[in-house]
């Protein structure tokens, strides 16, 4: 009996140690599959080719309507995509939007897997990567605006990474446009944004889907604190939904941008009337 009782105890104590060193080795697998999948995700970005022979973005543009009045007035709008989407994906925006638009649906400047990217995620080097992106898009912008002279000045808008674009490019140049949105979009730069008049800051849409598992709805919060934070009047619109650009969202974003534009033609009549022209 008593030699049962020591098997019994021998043979549960070498189950024990087993399923500990089981258990070891899971955790040490999942610690170097982690730290793999940190390293290929922090591996340098490929520019794109236009990207690295130009300095600027390669686009896709929608045209206003011809048949509308005044189409060399038409206002530019700049689009930003996500993570490895590309223009072509994201033009498909075009079609919840104004034909009396002129859409240019910018590209990053990065290769990433089939589609593209503005900067590493969760890098050392995003902060880096990102100012890279700022500087092509105020490039690119200037390049277009100098085509199209005649409209006021520009909105831009952008989802996830391109909503994170969206504030940062706003946040170096906010005189160079009329208003701005993003969707599912935080703060990425360990600064804050450079504190202004609000008076002389667009207008910033913010939409964020309350059940969002990739960019959680928290950082969406503290993104609207940091911009208003820094002077910028917030319209901050939650969904029901997750990471994606809701339709409610589109509608808010065409209203938030024709809004602004109104706005500025107001102001710019009741200036002329002051000064008599």
């Amino acid at each position: 009996m008593n030699t049962t009782r020591c098997n019994l105890h021998n043979t549960l104590k070498k189950v024990q140690i087993l399923t500990s060193l089981i258990i070891i080795c899971m955790l040490c697998s999942t610690v170097i599959i982690h730290t793999v999948h940190a390293q290929d995700r922090c591996i340098p970005l490929v520019k794109s080719k236009h990207y690295a022979t130009h300095g600027t973005l390669d686009y896709l543009e929608r045209p206003p309507n011809p048949n509308n009045a005044h189409v060399e007035q038409a206002p530019l709008v700049f689009a930003l995509h996500g993570l490895g989407h590309h223009k072509e994906g994201f033009s498909g925006l075009a079609k919840q939007l104004p034909d009396s638009w002129r859409l240019i649906f910018l590209n990053a400047p990065f290769k990433y897997r089939k589609g593209r990217a503005w900067y590493r995620y969760r890098c050392p080097q995003s902060e880096q990567d990102l100012n890279l992106s700022i500087e092509a898009v105020l490039r690119t912008v200037t390049k277009i605006r100098t085509a199209y002279p005649r409209g006021p000045k520009p909105a831009i808008f952008g989802f996830s990474q391109g909503g994170v674009m969206t504030m940062a490019v706003l946040s170096q140049k906010p005189s160079d446009w009329t208003a701005a949105a993003n969707f599912s979009g935080y703060w990425l730069s360990k600064k804050p944004p450079t504190k202004n008049n609000p008076d002389d800051l667009p207008p910033l849409l913010l939409i964020h889907g309350e059940r969002d598992q990739i960019v959680p709805f928290d950082r969406g919060l503290n993104a609207a604190q940091i911009m208003s934070e820094a002077g910028y009047l917030i319209s901050w619109l939650p969904f029901d939904g997750g990471h994606h650009v809701p339709r409610v969202g589109l509608q808010s974003l065409v209203s938030h941008f024709d809004g602004a534009w109104d706005l500025v033609k107001a102001n710019t009549g009741h200036l002329r009337q002051e000064q008599g022209e």
